[in-house]
């Protein structure tokens, strides 16, 4: 990761760490879903700088954000005394299944857009 991509997460977590505090006392119960949003927000932030160096940002970030939202739905399940772990498999099998279709989905992309451009320049 470069310094500029170190600082902007730097600065995410300081921005984070300074709000979850405030925004949890005056939102009372809300602790959980911000929580897991913070999650998916760094996971796809850290994917996105991940998928950089391999040449897609945007499919590292789908990435990112689907483990990071796999993590944070599990961890619910774990603090939530109404379901427990044995829901993990479940929720980990229903959340990293979708992101298998983020490489056809890619791939129906690329075509689509080499397909307009050739058509462009006919």
């Amino acid at each position: 990761m470069s310094f500029r991509h170190w600082r902007a997460l730097i600065s995410l977590l300081l921005f984070i760490a300074c709000t979850y505090h405030i925004f949890t006392v005056v939102i009372l119960g809300d602790e959980f879903a911000w929580t897991d949003n913070i999650i998916v927000v760094i996971f796809s932030f850290l994917g996105s700088g991940l998928g950089t160096k391999f040449g897609n940002a945007a499919i590292g970030a789908a990435l990112g954000g689907g483990i990071g939202n796999t993590m944070s739905d599990v961890l619910g399940a774990l603090i939530d005394s109404s379901m427990g772990a044995s829901w993990v498999p479940g929720i980990i099998y229903g959340c990293l299944v979708p992101l298998l279709l983020i490489a056809p989905l890619q791939l129906l992309t690329e075509y689509l857009t080499n397909r307009r451009s050739r058509r462009t320049i006919l």
